[in-house]
């Protein structure tokens, strides 16, 4: 994502709209990816947040998906 080596463990959240959410869901079905992706309702109204773990994978739904909000939640020391 920014050339930056991120420690196991480390979670991205994923900031999209319900229906870039549900195009997310359904890419990741058909495609059978191997990355687990946990799905929940954000604070923010109509929006959706995917967590996961897999740097690749997030980086891949920032690119089909521009505009997406990214929060990185680094494991505590």
């Amino acid at each position: 994502m920014n050339g930056k080596v991120y420690p196991e463990g480390t979670v991205f959240q994923l900031l999209l709209n319900g229906r870039d959410a549900s195009s997310v869901i359904n890419e990741w079905w058909e495609a059978s990816t191997q990355a687990d992706v946990r799905v929940r309702k954000a604070k923010t109204k109509g929006c959706m947040v995917l967590e996961t773990e897999d740097m690749i994978y997030a980086s891949h739904i920032i690119k089909l998906w521009p505009g997406t909000k990214v929060n990185i939640k680094e494991p505590k020391k």
